[in-house]
């Protein structure tokens, strides 16, 4: 009798923290419970059927049934509708007799399939066996007594990878189907996995994939076109790292998913040129399956997440996220994601699909966002809790000096202060005194202080003292300053101007950080501090020096040192945390150091090209790393602090070196953000920043309000009419954008002159689908959002 096995939608509440232009597209639906450790999910041409194959459970590895342990078995989801609504039940059609053949260490399940028979063939233990996929019966047992761990179908033949024992050399049968007989064997590597059988510009052409001895960082991708099935070699090799689990072929290009170091490989199998992504994934969380659907590769994890891959720019997206689960395959079916979990978190096995369904819902909600106008090249922005507003500091290029600028909460910017040309450093990195509404900033030779609430010079010279990082210590200013071959950070008294002493910091001092640590059973902080500098001053490898200042400023060592990574370029504490982060550029990475145990550890952003790392933001258990990839990524921690997991990914329209952001009273809720873009995309200078209104209750009802601004749309043509009914709305220049119904930046149209308060307008519908969108007019001080419907 056929099992039948369904579960409710599961919610997974992640985070309550609001994110507008989140490029999260898929919620939770349902999950549906399966047999043990499902490790195959495939969707027949033929018929639509989609197949789950589970590897059941054994659980000492003995290759018997022992008690609580089960067989594998093989199961179909149906999809049914009820009241307009989708659910899905999964129907057991099959329990298999024995385990399934698996590479050694490694629970990857690869059969091959013959769709034009509807056949499955399937490595055991000794044998393959074919199943027939309509009857769900048995069609051969006794196809081959090889002891195969992958079988791929090439025409009337099976390609059988075959492993003698752990780390030994393997081969590739070639298996002739009528006659039973193997045609050949290919050498392959240690541990060979897997192999494609696919079509090049050169002809029929196979790729075999071996993990190489396990723990090194060897695996091997053999690869080349045959002439014949009878003698043939694989000449072309590349090494793809540390034990690789998957491979594709897509589009003239094999794609492996490298398990150790946390990347994908793609190799051009025309030109033998490779590409590297990296996932982002950390541990022994890395990818897994992988796929490839309208140039993006879907890449399952053991981090509990689904991430995708623009294989264009190399951005990686977060799509769907359920941490308790280590995913091992996925399947996109129309609008509904499926996600193998083959294990929970602690690897016992799993027995549940979970599905996702696309979902079309808006991320703006009732989110105002904004683009005001500032000085060329915005470099550093500080939230004022005193004034309600952003100050935001501007680095000017050749002709246009260097201003300070504020936005309040309405969005418009204003023009404070005009520094001399060229007198400001990038990156910006000033010390801010709120308490005493002083900001010190460092210029060239010199450190300045000025005040924040009258916007004038406070002192025009602290000290000579060419600077390129600040940070306060109390009545102290810290001052990180680079000299040939031994930089320093300077201690001044405020109170006196002297400087109290010097602290060695290494080569191309970069940054610094006073802190304060909190030891276990010790009810008073440690006062502490940390610099960021390179280990050699010709190399690029950079170092952390940290630790507890313990005796006075006059007099102070700094105890430890850690590696983080190469041109380290930022450095901040989180207090939650009770952790140092420092972003790298080179390698693209997030270093956390835990202050608890000094010990560190380092996740790959999955940028690449110029994609480099801005200033890290700590919230909460939340870390935001701005990008020069136009995008935001936000990190969060298990409970225990340990695992840093990539959560999401917002898509923005500019480079972004710093976040900065108001906080609700309660220090709970993001009431706006302000993302500081010193260049387009395109690497041109900016003159705005971004500003995205979070909580609308921290938005006053003003005669700017979006209501009074009439839009009258012609959904059919294209057609729309403006009317600008605020009188402070500058006229000369007003500029509107679109997003789509996801927050992704579309297009804008700029130097816009209203007639009589009235613009309109012909937008170039033929590039749109019909749907949701929103429009933002702004005159570069005012701007305000609200919906836009297109139909065609």
């Amino acid at each position: 009798m056929a099992k039948f096995y369904y579960f409710a939608a599961i919610l997974v509440i992640l985070i309550v923290v609001a994110m507008p232009l989140s490029s999260q597209q898929y919620s939770p639906h349902q999950a549906l419970y399966t047999g043990y450790t499902p490790v195959h999910i495939v969707k027949s041409p033929n018929d639509g059927t989609i197949h789950v194959f589970c590897a059941g459970k054994d659980a000492n590895y003995n290759g018997q049934l022992d008690e609580g342990d089960e067989y594998p078995s093989w199961l179909i989801i149906t999809e049914t509708e009820f009241d307009g609504e989708i659910s899905f039940e999964a129907e057991e059609k099959f329990e298999f007799d024995s385990f399934f053949k698996f590479p050694s260490g490694v629970e990857i399940f690869r059969p091959g399939f013959d769709w034009a028979n509807d056949v499955v063939y399937i490595p055991f233990d000794g044998v393959i066996k074919a199943f027939d996929m309509i009857d769900f019966d048995i069609h051969d047992d006794q196809v081959a007594f090889i002891n195969a761990t992958s079988v791929a179908l090439a025409g009337g033949h099976l390609l059988l990878t075959v492993t003698p024992g752990a780390d030994q050399v393997g081969k590739l049968d070639v298996l002739n189907l009528t006659s039973g007989q193997v045609l050949q064997s290919v050498t392959a590597k240690e541990n060979v996995m897997q192999s494609v059988y696919y079509q090049s510009s050169k002809g029929i052409s196979i790729a075999m994939l071996s993990n190489g001895p396990y723990g090194e960082s060897n695996g091997v991708v053999q690869y080349g076109a045959i002439n014949h099935m009878f003698n043939f070699d694989l000449e072309d090799e590349v090494v793809v790292g540390k034990s690789p689990n998957h491979m594709i072929f897509n589009n003239g290009k094999l794609y492996v998913s490298v398990n150790g170091d946390h990347k994908i490989v793609e190799i051009d199998v025309e030109t033998h040129e490779t590409r590297t992504f990296y996932t982002g994934t950390i541990a022994f969380n890395g990818p897994r399956d992988i796929f490839v659907s309208e140039g993006k590769l879907y890449v399952a994890t053991y981090q509990g997440d689904v991430r995708v891959i623009n294989l264009e720019t190399g951005c990686v997206e977060v799509i769907s996220s359920e941490y308790t689960r280590k995913f091992e395959t996925i399947l996109t079916q129309n609008e509904y994601l499926f996600k193998l979990a083959s294990y929970d978190d602690s690897y016992a096995s799993s027995n549940l699909v979970i599905i996702s369904k696309f979902t079309d819902e808006p991320p703006f909600d009732e989110s105002i966002v904004s683009y005001p106008l500032v000085g060329i090249r915005p470099t550093g922005s500080y939230y004022d809790y005193e004034q309600e507003l952003y100050h935001v500091f501007c680095l000017g290029d050749d002709s246009q000096s260097p201003s300070w600028w504020t936005i309040d909460k309405e969005g418009v910017s204003t023009n404070k202060y005009t520094f001399p040309l060229g007198s400001l450093k990038e990156p910006f990195k000033p010390a801010i005194d709120g308490e005493n509404r002083i900001i010190y900033i460092p210029h060239n030779n010199y450190i300045a202080s000025y005040n924040l609430d009258d916007f004038a010079i406070d002192d025009p010279e602290i000290a000579q003292i060419d600077a390129v990082a600040l940070d306060l210590a109390g009545s102290h200013l810290l001052a990180a300053v680079q000299f040939d071959g031994a930089d320093s950070v300077i201690v001044l008294n405020l109170q006196t101007g002297l400087p109290m002493q010097r602290v060695y910091a290494g080569m191309n001092v970069r940054d610094l950080k006073y802190y304060t640590q909190f030891e276990e059973g010790n009810p008073k902080p440690t006062i502490s501090m940390a610099i960021l500098t390179d280990k050699e001053e010709s190399g690029s490898e950079s170092q952390l020096m940290f630790g507890a200042i313990k005796q006075n400023m006059e007099f102070f060592t700094l105890d430890n040192t850690v590696d983080v990574g190469l041109n380290a370029n930022h450095l901040i504490f989180s207090q939650t945390l009770q952790s140092l982060f420092v972003t790298s550029k080179d390698d693209y990475s997030l270093h956390q150091i835990f202050l608890t145990d000094n010990s560190i550890k380092s996740t790959r952003l999955g940028t690449i090209g110029a994609g480099y790392p801005g200033k890290p933001y700590a919230l909460l258990h939340m870390i935001w790393v701005p990008t020069y990839n136009s995008d935001v990524r936000t990190f969060t921690l298990d409970a225990f602090n340990q695992q840093v997991y990539l959560e999401d990914i917002l898509i923005l329209r500019h480079q972004i070196e710093q976040i900065s952001m108001q906080m609700s009273s309660s220090m709970q809720m993001i009431n706006s953000m302000l993302f500081v873009t010193p260049y387009e995309s395109d690497g041109s200078y900016s003159s705005e920043v971004i500003l995205i209104g979070i909580n609308p209750s921290s938005v006053e009802t003003n005669p700017r309000n979006v209501n009074n601004d009439l839009i009258y749309p012609n959904p059919t043509n294209g057609s729309l009419a403006i009317v600008l009914n605020d009188d402070r709305y500058n006229m000369s220049y007003i500029r509107v954008d679109i997003f789509n119904q996801f927050g992704k930046f579309v297009f804008s149209l700029e130097n816009i002159i209203p007639s009589n308060n009235m613009i309109n307008l012909l937008l170039p519908i033929e590039n749109l689908a019909s749907g949701a969108y929103y429009i933002t007019v702004s005159d570069g001080r005012i701007s305000k959002t609200q919906p836009l419907t297109i139909v065609k």
